[in-house]
Protein backbone atom coordinates (compact mmCIF):
# COMPACT_ATOMS: atom_id res chain seq x y z
CA UNK A 1 0.00 0.00 0.00
CA UNK A 2 1.25 3.07 -1.02
CA UNK A 3 0.90 6.42 0.96
CA UNK A 4 -1.46 8.45 -1.91
CA UNK A 5 -4.22 5.51 -1.60
CA UNK A 6 -3.98 5.37 2.31
CA UNK A 7 -4.72 9.08 2.35
CA UNK A 8 -7.57 8.58 0.03
CA UNK A 9 -8.77 6.27 1.91
CA UNK A 10 -8.80 7.81 4.83
CA UNK A 11 -10.63 10.95 3.71
CA UNK A 12 -12.97 8.66 2.09
CA UNK A 13 -14.46 6.88 5.61
CA UNK A 14 -14.08 9.85 7.24
CA UNK A 15 -16.43 11.56 5.20
CA UNK A 16 -18.46 8.21 5.10
CA UNK A 17 -18.73 7.93 9.09
CA UNK A 18 -18.95 11.83 9.15
CA UNK A 19 -16.57 11.97 12.50
CA UNK A 20 -16.69 14.53 14.59
CA UNK A 21 -13.61 15.62 16.03
CA UNK A 22 -14.96 17.45 19.40
CA UNK A 23 -15.34 15.16 22.21
CA UNK A 24 -17.10 16.42 25.25
CA UNK A 25 -15.77 13.60 28.10
CA UNK A 26 -15.95 9.93 28.90
CA UNK A 27 -19.79 8.71 29.71
CA UNK A 28 -19.29 6.34 32.49
CA UNK A 29 -22.28 3.12 32.95
CA UNK A 30 -23.96 5.49 35.79
CA UNK A 31 -24.91 7.89 33.03
CA UNK A 32 -22.09 10.38 33.63
CA UNK A 33 -20.28 12.48 31.54
CA UNK A 34 -16.65 13.02 32.79
CA UNK A 35 -15.50 15.91 30.84
CA UNK A 36 -11.98 16.41 29.01
CA UNK A 37 -10.37 19.75 28.97
CA UNK A 38 -8.27 21.03 26.47
CA UNK A 39 -4.66 19.56 27.12
CA UNK A 40 -2.76 18.45 24.26
CA UNK A 41 -1.88 14.73 25.34
CA UNK A 42 -5.52 13.76 26.32
CA UNK A 43 -6.73 14.87 22.82
CA UNK A 44 -4.34 13.18 21.40
CA UNK A 45 -5.68 10.02 22.92
CA UNK A 46 -9.01 11.32 21.82
CA UNK A 47 -7.93 11.35 18.42
CA UNK A 48 -5.91 8.05 18.24
CA UNK A 49 -9.23 6.56 19.09
CA UNK A 50 -10.67 7.97 16.94
CA UNK A 51 -8.67 7.28 13.95
CA UNK A 52 -7.95 3.67 15.16
CA UNK A 53 -11.32 2.23 13.90
CA UNK A 54 -10.54 4.08 10.16
CA UNK A 55 -6.74 2.56 10.35
CA UNK A 56 -7.92 -0.81 11.10
CA UNK A 57 -10.47 -0.79 8.05
CA UNK A 58 -8.00 0.12 5.07
CA UNK A 59 -5.45 -2.20 7.16
CA UNK A 60 -7.81 -4.78 6.63
CA UNK A 61 -8.28 -4.17 2.76
CA UNK A 62 -4.97 -4.46 2.16
CA UNK A 63 -4.21 -7.07 3.71
CA UNK A 64 -2.02 -5.86 7.04
CA UNK A 65 -2.34 -6.42 10.23
CA UNK A 66 -2.59 -3.63 12.80
CA UNK A 67 -0.03 -3.51 16.08
CA UNK A 68 -1.07 -0.67 18.81
CA UNK A 69 2.21 0.50 21.14
CA UNK A 70 2.58 0.94 24.54
CA UNK A 71 2.89 4.80 25.65
CA UNK A 72 6.39 6.28 24.61
CA UNK A 73 6.86 3.78 22.35
CA UNK A 74 6.62 4.76 18.76
CA UNK A 75 4.46 4.62 16.34
CA UNK A 76 1.34 4.64 17.16
CA UNK A 77 0.01 2.14 14.57
CA UNK A 78 2.58 -0.25 12.93
CA UNK A 79 0.71 -1.90 9.87
CA UNK A 80 2.32 -5.23 8.99
CA UNK A 81 2.34 -8.10 6.81
CA UNK A 82 4.35 -10.46 9.42
CA UNK A 83 6.62 -9.93 12.30
CA UNK A 84 9.38 -10.80 9.91
CA UNK A 85 7.75 -7.91 7.52
CA UNK A 86 10.74 -5.68 5.79
CA UNK A 87 8.41 -2.88 4.66
CA UNK A 88 6.19 -2.19 7.68
CA UNK A 89 4.45 0.65 8.02
CA UNK A 90 4.19 3.13 10.85
CA UNK A 91 1.19 5.58 11.23
CA UNK A 92 1.85 8.30 14.12
CA UNK A 93 -1.06 10.82 15.39
CA UNK A 94 0.53 14.30 16.19
CA UNK A 95 -1.66 17.06 18.29
CA UNK A 96 -1.03 20.96 18.85
CA UNK A 97 -3.14 23.75 19.13
CA UNK A 98 -3.16 27.19 18.03
CA UNK A 99 -1.21 30.07 19.92
CA UNK A 100 -2.76 32.80 17.39
CA UNK A 101 -4.42 33.88 14.20
CA UNK A 102 -1.02 35.04 13.02
CA UNK A 103 1.51 32.75 14.87
CA UNK A 104 2.92 29.63 13.60
CA UNK A 105 2.74 26.12 15.10
CA UNK A 106 5.57 23.06 15.69
CA UNK A 107 4.84 19.69 15.60
CA UNK A 108 7.04 17.26 18.32
CA UNK A 109 7.45 14.38 16.15
CA UNK A 110 10.13 12.00 18.56
CA UNK A 111 13.40 11.81 19.77
CA UNK A 112 16.15 12.34 17.42
CA UNK A 113 18.47 10.28 19.80
CA UNK A 114 16.24 6.99 20.06
CA UNK A 115 15.74 5.18 17.28
CA UNK A 116 17.43 6.81 14.71
CA UNK A 117 20.99 5.90 16.00
CA UNK A 118 19.91 2.61 17.77
CA UNK A 119 18.29 0.65 15.66
CA UNK A 120 15.29 -0.85 17.97
CA UNK A 121 14.90 2.32 21.23
CA UNK A 122 11.75 3.30 21.91
CA UNK A 123 10.43 1.29 18.93
CA UNK A 124 7.81 -1.53 18.21
CA UNK A 125 10.38 -3.25 15.91
CA UNK A 126 13.70 -2.31 14.25
CA UNK A 127 13.44 1.01 12.46
CA UNK A 128 14.76 -0.42 9.71
CA UNK A 129 12.55 -2.89 9.17
CA UNK A 130 9.80 -0.10 8.38
CA UNK A 131 9.64 1.14 5.35
CA UNK A 132 7.00 4.15 5.28
CA UNK A 133 6.68 6.65 7.90
CA UNK A 134 3.09 8.56 7.88
CA UNK A 135 1.54 11.15 9.91
CA UNK A 136 -1.75 12.22 10.72
CA UNK A 137 -1.41 15.72 12.58
CA UNK A 138 -4.31 17.53 14.26
CA UNK A 139 -4.69 21.46 15.03
CA UNK A 140 -6.92 23.02 17.34
CA UNK A 141 -8.49 25.97 19.17
CA UNK A 142 -8.08 25.88 22.94
CA UNK A 143 -11.62 27.34 24.56
CA UNK A 144 -11.48 26.44 28.35
CA UNK A 145 -14.74 26.50 29.90
CA UNK A 146 -13.37 26.52 33.87
CA UNK A 147 -17.01 27.50 34.91
CA UNK A 148 -18.30 23.78 33.81
CA UNK A 149 -18.81 20.62 36.71
CA UNK A 150 -16.69 18.35 35.83
CA UNK A 151 -19.26 15.53 35.66
CA UNK A 152 -22.58 16.05 34.08
CA UNK A 153 -25.20 13.62 34.10
CA UNK A 154 -25.96 12.27 30.64
CA UNK A 155 -29.34 13.83 30.84
CA UNK A 156 -28.28 17.14 30.79
CA UNK A 157 -25.51 17.06 27.93
CA UNK A 158 -26.96 19.51 25.63
CA UNK A 159 -25.68 21.71 28.82
CA UNK A 160 -22.36 20.61 27.85
CA UNK A 161 -19.65 23.49 25.92
CA UNK A 162 -16.86 21.85 24.28
CA UNK A 163 -13.64 22.86 25.45
CA UNK A 164 -11.83 23.06 22.19
CA UNK A 165 -13.09 23.49 18.89
CA UNK A 166 -12.00 24.59 15.08
CA UNK A 167 -9.95 20.78 15.06
CA UNK A 168 -9.03 20.59 11.57
CA UNK A 169 -6.58 17.51 10.34
CA UNK A 170 -3.57 16.12 7.49
CA UNK A 171 -1.86 13.33 6.74
CA UNK A 172 1.69 13.34 5.17
CA UNK A 173 4.92 11.59 4.86
CA UNK A 174 6.58 12.20 8.00
CA UNK A 175 9.73 13.27 6.07
CA UNK A 176 8.42 15.93 4.41
CA UNK A 177 7.12 18.06 7.70
CA UNK A 178 10.19 17.30 9.44
CA UNK A 179 12.06 20.69 10.32
CA UNK A 180 15.47 21.87 10.53
CA UNK A 181 15.49 22.89 14.58
CA UNK A 182 14.46 20.62 17.61
CA UNK A 183 10.83 21.11 18.76
CA UNK A 184 12.19 23.30 21.61
CA UNK A 185 15.21 24.89 22.54
CA UNK A 186 16.10 22.25 25.65
CA UNK A 187 14.99 18.84 24.21
CA UNK A 188 16.25 16.15 21.84
CA UNK A 189 12.73 16.19 20.45
CA UNK A 190 12.76 16.81 16.22
CA UNK A 191 10.43 19.42 15.35
CA UNK A 192 8.54 19.95 12.36
CA UNK A 193 8.48 22.82 10.16
CA UNK A 194 7.03 26.19 11.37
CA UNK A 195 3.71 26.78 9.54
CA UNK A 196 1.09 28.99 10.14
CA UNK A 197 -1.58 26.65 8.07
CA UNK A 198 -2.59 22.97 8.42
CA UNK A 199 -2.30 23.05 4.26
CA UNK A 200 1.27 23.72 4.81
CA UNK A 201 1.77 20.78 6.29
CA UNK A 202 -0.77 18.59 3.81
CA UNK A 203 1.15 19.62 0.82
CA UNK A 204 4.46 18.77 2.74
CA UNK A 205 6.77 22.02 1.84
CA UNK A 206 9.47 21.39 4.72
CA UNK A 207 13.37 21.54 3.82
CA UNK A 208 13.60 17.33 3.27
CA UNK A 209 10.71 17.21 0.92
CA UNK A 210 12.74 17.18 -1.98
CA UNK A 211 15.79 15.55 -0.55
CA UNK A 212 14.03 12.77 0.31
CA UNK A 213 14.03 10.74 3.76
CA UNK A 214 17.45 9.52 3.68
CA UNK A 215 18.82 12.71 4.05
CA UNK A 216 16.39 13.77 6.63
CA UNK A 217 17.74 10.74 8.42
CA UNK A 218 21.33 11.54 8.18
CA UNK A 219 20.72 14.82 9.17
CA UNK A 220 19.07 14.22 11.94
CA UNK A 221 20.94 11.50 13.41
CA UNK A 222 24.20 13.34 13.29
CA UNK A 223 22.55 16.85 15.06
CA UNK A 224 23.92 17.20 18.19
CA UNK A 225 22.26 17.83 21.37
CA UNK A 226 24.51 20.14 22.65
CA UNK A 227 24.00 22.99 21.43
CA UNK A 228 27.81 24.48 21.06
CA UNK A 229 28.72 21.10 19.53
CA UNK A 230 26.39 21.07 16.55
CA UNK A 231 28.04 21.55 13.21
CA UNK A 232 24.61 22.46 11.60
CA UNK A 233 21.44 24.10 12.40
CA UNK A 234 19.81 24.21 8.58
CA UNK A 235 19.60 21.97 5.67
CA UNK A 236 22.04 23.89 3.96
CA UNK A 237 24.97 23.37 6.93
CA UNK A 238 24.34 20.02 7.11
CA UNK A 239 25.19 19.17 2.81
CA UNK A 240 28.63 21.41 3.31
CA UNK A 241 29.51 19.95 6.69
CA UNK A 242 28.72 16.44 4.72
CA UNK A 243 30.52 17.07 1.62
CA UNK A 244 33.85 18.20 3.65
CA UNK A 245 33.36 15.29 5.66
CA UNK A 246 33.58 13.10 2.61
CA UNK A 247 36.18 14.61 0.67
CA UNK A 248 38.23 13.77 4.20
CA UNK A 249 37.44 10.34 3.98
Amino acid sequence: MDFTTFKNEFYRLYKQYQLNWEVYGFLSRDDKIYLIGSDTKVLSTVFELLCAPLIRDIASKHGYQVEESPQTIYPDFTLLKSKTDKNKIAVDIKTTYRRGDDKSFVYTLGSYTSFLRNNTKNILYPYDQYKHHWVIGFLYSRQDKNDQPFVVPYSERHKITSSYGQVEFFIQEKYKIVGERPASGNTTNLGSFPAKSVKELDEGKCPFAKLGKKICDEYWRNFDPTTKKRKHTSVKEFIKWQNKKNRKE
